[in-house]
């Protein structure tokens, strides 16, 4: 599991965490991926079939952190991070998929970040609560 204070000393490392933080954990969605690119540069990260991103809404933009899942622990690839500033977004998708919601962030560019969220995750102990509140945000 990643406790609170794992996920926020992620972002404190990477000027990320603000006084709104809305963070949930997603899965790469490997179609979309080689366009997400631009915001995220993750070929090291390709090679593992566990892709996995930890997501920050702030009151600025949206933080990505991808993680890789290494047998049951994450590895923070914090190198590989980015942030898409809130001018710099078009829009967010919501996609209802199997069990999950599908997140496309859209930018300006044309240039997508695509995700896939389950509604409900052991993982991160607020996960549920805060995808909550960002699905209510873009729905």
């Amino acid at each position: 599991m990643l406790d609170d204070k794992f996920v926020e000393n992620a972002f404190s490392e990477a000027g990320w965490w603000k006084d709104e933080n809305i963070y949930f954990l997603g899965l790469v969605v490997k179609p979309g991926w080689k366009v997400a690119l631009e915001h995220v540069n993750m070929y090291a990260a390709l090679a593992s079939k566990n892709t996995y991103a930890l997501i920050n809404k702030t009151e600025d933009g949206i933080a990505i952190i991808p993680l890789k899942l290494e047998k049951t622990d994450f590895v923070l690839l914090q190198q590989l991070s980015s942030f898409i500033p809130n001018a710099e977004i078009q829009g967010v998708e919501i996609k209802n998929a199997f069990m999950a919601k599908k997140v496309v962030v859209r930018t300006h560019s044309g240039k997508p970040s695509s995700f896939t969220v389950e509604k409900k995750n052991g993982r991160i102990l607020q996960h549920e609560s805060n995808f909550m509140k960002f699905l209510s945000m873009y729905s």
